[in-house]
């Protein structure tokens, strides 16, 4: 199984689904994917804030980032297959 599926993150419904057992793969996940997407962190993209957010469909991570050109929007990611588990 891939380590990233689903959306590409912009919204809830479309949130990046992280396919891992466990937080210790899980949480620097969501960085390496943001560096994939964006480039290198506190380079070309910087983290501003993460949220948890549960709901009735799961388990996810809101991360606010703000790009080097200013732009600054949200990136939901599912981590209902590894939050709780170590």
């Amino acid at each position: 199984m891939a380590k990233y599926s689903g959306g590409n993150g912009l919204t809830l419904e479309t949130a990046v689904i992280i396919n891992v057992e466990n937080q210790w793969d899980g949480v620097p996940a969501e960085g390496e994917y943001l560096s994939q997407k964006y480039g290198e962190r506190d380079v070309e993209w910087f983290k501003i804030e993460q949220q948890l957010i549960r709901n009735l469909t799961g388990v996810y991570d809101k991360v606010i980032i703000d790009l080097k050109s200013g732009q600054q929007f949200a990136v939901f990611f599912d981590i209902s297959s590894f939050f709780g588990k170590f």
